[in-house]
């Protein structure tokens, strides 16, 4: 986040190349890490080596490269012909090519045969300067809730000293 933060003013945007598997976690804290930027920052990755035949390494980055030749502002996902929102990208797959999806919210774009379609409305809005907010907590828990969950274990966290709890339910 920070080396982002420092070179953005150099580069029409940036491109991280990413494991999947903690790729939307990346993608989440670099959102609020990163604020209010007029610039496009992109992690992509893929599911088979580049250098597999059959890859999807490819197109990933050629998603990823036409974000950033959009102009497409603020931190985003670009997996399997989607631009996905980077606080809105969860790995729902561990395998085939449509392995990221956005929760509760559209997609910034899809590519299609017309090219890059963005949704307006997804873009995220510019409310003052871009700002680097490097205090990230690591005292947050996530708690799956699931049924017969003793609700004691809030005080456990407590005690544990977390600061915040997500929680995860349906």
């Amino acid at each position: 986040a920070q080396a982002v933060y420092a070179e953005r003013g150099d580069y029409d945007g940036i491109v991280i190349t990413h494991g999947t598997d903690t790729m939307a976690y990346t993608a989440s804290v670099l959102s609020y890490m990163l604020q209010n930027l007029t610039k496009p920052v992109v992690l992509t990755g893929s599911q088979m080596p580049i250098d597999n035949l059959l890859t999807d390494a490819r197109n990933n980055l050629y998603t990823a490269f036409s974000a950033v030749d959009c102009r497409i502002p603020g931190v985003s996902i670009a997996f399997d012909h989607k631009l996905i929102r980077g606080c809105r990208a969860v790995k729902v797959r561990a395998s085939g090519f449509s392995a990221f999806e956005s929760i509760n919210s559209h997609y910034v774009g899809r590519v299609t045969a017309m090219g890059l379609e963005l949704d307006e409305t997804m873009l995220p809005r510019i409310t003052g300067p871009a700002r680097f907010l490097p205090q990230a907590s690591r005292q947050v828990f996530l708690l799956k809730l699931t049924p017969g969950v003793d609700p004691s274990i809030f005080d456990v966290l407590v005690d544990l000293g977390y600061q915040g709890i997500v929680i995860e339910a349906f």
